[in-house]
C-alpha cells in the first residue's frame, strides 16, 4: 500500500513537472513572437534584437500554432498563452496573403506601374544567360506594357543601348555605378508620362540608392521613388548548402549571418530616413516602388508604408510573395500609394527570369480633377 502511494506521488510530481516544463515552453515562445511584432515599431540601431526576432516572424508564427493545437489537444488551461500571442499575426497576414478578389476592369485615368529587381539579369531559374535574361525580361515588360517602369540591379555594358531597351517610353532617366570589369548597374524608371524634375538619393558607402522623379499623369503630379534598399548580403542557397556538408557547424555560420544582418538593417534604417527626408521637403504625393529587402513585419517597411497604402493588401489576392527563394514566405518588393489614391488590381507573375517577381499596380485618383 505504502509502494503504491510512493509510485502515485512520483507519478504526480513527474505530470507537475512536465505540466509546468510546458507552461514555460509556451511563455518564452509567446514573448519572442510577442518581441518580433515590436520590430516593425523600434529603430533597430537602438535595439536590435525586435529586427532579429522578427526576421523569423513566421517560423514564430508557426510555433505558437502548432504549440496552440497541443494544448488544445492536451486540454491544457495554458492554451491561452499562445492564442493571445497568435491574434496580432492577423493583423501582419493581411500585407501576406489575401483571399481571391475579382480584378476592376480598366478604368479611365488609370495608372499602370511595374517595379522589378531583375538581379542583374543573371539570377534567372530558366537560363543564367545574361543577355537571355534580358530580353525576357524586356519583352515581359513590353507585353504588359505599364505606364511606369521602376527597374532595380539593371546591369548594362553600353549605357548607349539603354535606351534601345525602352523605345515605348519617351521619358527615361538611370542612375548607374561603373565596375572593374565594365558593367554599369544601378536603377532605371522609364515613363509613358512626362517627366518633370528628376534626382537621386545616393546612399553612403553603398552602390544601393533611390532614383526619384516628377511626373505629370493627366494634370496631376507624383513623385515617384524607385528604391533599392540595403540587401542582407546573404545567399540562401550558398547558407543551405554549407549547412548541408557534414564538416560545416551551424553556430559560426548564424553568427556570421547576424553580423550581416546588425550592418545592412543599421543602414536600411538610415537609407529610409534620407528617402522620407526627400518626401518631406516635397508637397508632391509620393509612390514609392522598389526592391526595400525588408519584410512588411519590419521597421523599414512601417517608416515608408505610414500614411500611405500597400498595394497588395488593397488588390492582391493569393500569396504577396516577390523573392522566389523560400517562396511563399518572403515579401521585400512593394509599390505603396498616397491615400488619397485607390488600388484597381495588384499582380506578381511568377516569371523565373530574375530571383525576384515582378510587382505590377494599376491605380488611380479616388477624387474627379480639380477644374
Amino acid at each position: 500500500m505504502a509502494q503504491g502511494k510512493s509510485f502515485s506521488k512520483k507519478k504526480k510530481k513527474k505530470f507537475i513537472f512536465f505540466h509546468l516544463s510546458f507552461r514555460v515552453i509556451l511563455l518564452i515562445c509567446a514573448a519572442a513572437l510577442a518581441i518580433a511584432y515590436t520590430s516593425a515599431l523600434i529603430n533597430p540601431q537602438t535595439f536590435l534584437l525586435p529586427t532579429l526576432l522578427g526576421l523569423y516572424f513566421i517560423p514564430l508564427a508557426l510555433l505558437n500554432f502548432v504549440l496552440l493545437i497541443v494544448a488544445v489537444i492536451r486540454k491544457s488551461g495554458s492554451f491561452w498563452i499562445p492564442f493571445l500571442s497568435l491574434i496580432p499575426s492577423l493583423f501582419i497576414l493581411e500585407f501576406m496573403y489575401q483571399p481571391s478578389r475579382e480584378p476592376i476592369p480598366w478604368e479611365k485615368g488609370e495608372i499602370k506601374i511595374l517595379t522589378y529587381n531583375t538581379g542583374l539579369f543573371k539570377s534567372g531559374k530558366e537560363s543564367k544567360d545574361v543577355d537571355d535574361n534580358r530580353e525576357a525580361i524586356m519583352n515581359f515588360i513590353e507585353n504588359e506594357a505599364p505606364d511606369i517602369v521602376c527597374l532595380q540591379e539593371y546591369s548594362i555594358r553600353d549605357t548607349l543601348s539603354i535606351r534601345r531597351h525602352f523605345k515605348n517610353y519617351p521619358h527615361l532617366i538611370h542612375h548607374l555605378f561603373k565596375h572593374s570589369d565594365g558593367r554599369w548597374t544601378g536603377n532605371v524608371t522609364a515613363s509613358k508620362f512626362p517627366i518633370l524634375t528628376s534626382g537621386t538619393v545616393v546612399f553612403k558607402g553603398s552602390t544601393n540608392l533611390s532614383l526619384w522623379c516628377d511626373i505629370l499623369c493627366d494634370g496631376r503630379q507624383y513623385r515617384v521613388f524607385n528604391n533599392h534598399l540595403e540587401s542582407n548580403a546573404i545567399s540562401l542557397t550558398s547558407l543551405i548548402k554549407k549547412i548541408g556538408g557534414r564538416n560545416t557547424e551551424i553556430k559560426p555560420e548564424l553568427e556570421k549571418i547576424h553580423g550581416k544582418i546588425k550592418t545592412s538593417v543599421s543602414r536600411r534604417s538610415d537609407q529610409t530616413f534620407e528617402i522620407l527626408t526627400n518626401i518631406n521637403s516635397c508637397k508632391k504625393p509620393a509612390i514609392i516602388c522598389g526592391d526595400f529587402n525588408d519584410m512588411p513585419l519590419s521597421y523599414t517597411f512601417r517608416q515608408l508604408y505610414k500614411g500611405r497604402k500597400d498595394s497588395f493588401a488593397e488588390g492582391g489576392k493569393g500569396f504577396g510573395a516577390t523573392y522566389s527563394i523560400l517562396w511563399p514566405l518572403l515579401r521585400i518588393d512593394y509599390i505603396l500609394i498616397p491615400e488619397q489614391m485607390e488600388v484597381l488590381g495588384h499582380e506578381t507573375p511568377r516569371k523565373d527570369y530574375s530571383d525576384h517577381y515582378p510587382v505590377i499596380s494599376r491605380i488611380k485618383p479616388n477624387d474627379e480633377k480639380d477644374d
